[in-house]
């Protein structure tokens, strides 16, 4: 996987992705579905912490940090949006 900031050099970075589907029910009869795909990394393979509007190719799909949640271990999920530009 490549990762692109916003200011930097892109580098290859290690994780593991996931698209976890996910059902809603608003009560409305209708039922919602989502993939919302997302990347666990290491902080440490970071110079400059993960930001959102940086940049991904995984699998060559593009791929936009919309949020960064930190695991408090040393880890964060970086939830991810599709680059359709």
């Amino acid at each position: 996987m490549t990762y692109y900031p916003l200011e930097g050099a892109s580098f290859t970075v290690r994780g593991v992705f996931n698209t976890v589907f996910q059902q809603v029910d608003p009560d409305t009869g209708a039922i919602v579905g989502s993939n919302q795909p997302n990347l666990g990394v290491r902080l440490t393979d970071f110079d400059k912490a993960p930001a959102s509007g940086d940049k991904m190719e995984i699998r060559g799909k593009s791929y936009v940090v919309v949020d960064t949640q930190e695991d408090g271990e040393g880890g964060a999920r970086l939830i991810l949006h599709r680059d359709c530009a």
